[in-house]
């Protein structure tokens, strides 16, 4: 990984902590201090904020692109499951509170809406993928139906 690579990661991750300890959008600064750079070093990695805030939105939408993998269809049903657990728990521990936090009106702006429902559409197809020779055995009504109630006891909000 490269410095930029790291400083950027470093800045989101930062960002979490902050939110989630303050329950408030972090400031640059309290964002640089957690992450023991510069307010400099932000603007040197981000334009703006809201360049920064596509970055973690964008970095929230990346959790779990391991179980996406088509090679999982190939591995039996109680690993496949495992898996998609685990990820999940993934999504929900690390990035579900402050992704919740960023979908508050007027926390994000109007333009984390395709960004949500791009997350939402990658949930569906992963739990599709993972599930996938269970649900070829079904009609499309019921495939509908099965993926929608998966998706609802893995959703982070039920957990």
């Amino acid at each position: 990984m490269s410095s930029v690579e790291e400083h950027r990661l470093r800045f989101i991750e930062a960002s979490i902590e902050v939110a989630i300890r303050t329950n408030s959008i972090p400031t640059v600064q309290q964002i640089a201090a957690e992450a023991h750079l510069t307010p400099r070093q932000f603007y040197d990695q981000f334009s703006t904020y809201e360049a920064f805030f596509d970055a973690c939105k964008d970095y929230f939408l990346s959790f779990g692109d391991g179980s996406a993998d088509p090679g999982i269809m190939k591995l039996d049903r109680k690993v496949r499951i495992e898996r998609h657990v685990d990820t999940r728990v993934l999504v929900c521990q690390k990035g579900y509170r402050i992704w919740s936090w960023l979908r508050r009106p007027n926390s994000a702006g109007a333009f984390l809406l395709p960004r949500s429902v791009a997350a939402d559409m990658l949930t569906l197809g992963r739990i599709e993928m993972v599930y996938a020779p269970e649900l070829a055995a079904l009609s499309e009504r019921q495939r509908n139906s099965v993926v929608i109630a998966i998706n609802s006891l893995v959703h982070c909000e039920a957990w």
